[in-house]
């Protein structure tokens, strides 16, 4: 998608929003497959690859017991938990 610029006017904005069909989960497994070794979150501990935040996340499904008709999943960390590099 072309990014949007300071000319860009409201209602085109808003158009655009509407047709874009991607999720964040999407967005980031399509960053995974690009660079899988990237750092994806930083802190105190050290840093996370891609590869292995799109790994945990998954391996947390099971314990979030979702029923089927839940789209969307909030999860909050800690302050200074995943910091984004």
């Amino acid at each position: 998608m072309i990014p949007l610029t300071p000319n860009t006017s409201f209602l085109e904005a808003q158009a655009r929003t509407a047709a874009d069909t991607r999720s964040i989960g999407a967005e980031f497994l399509r960053q995974v497959r690009r660079g899988p070794r990237a750092t994806a979150v930083h802190d105190f501990r050290g840093r996370m690859s891609r590869l292995r935040l799109a790994a945990v996340a998954l391996s947390l499904i099971p314990l979030l017991e979702l029923e089927p008709a839940d789209e969307r999943v909030g999860v909050v960390l800690p302050p200074g938990q995943g910091e984004p590099w």
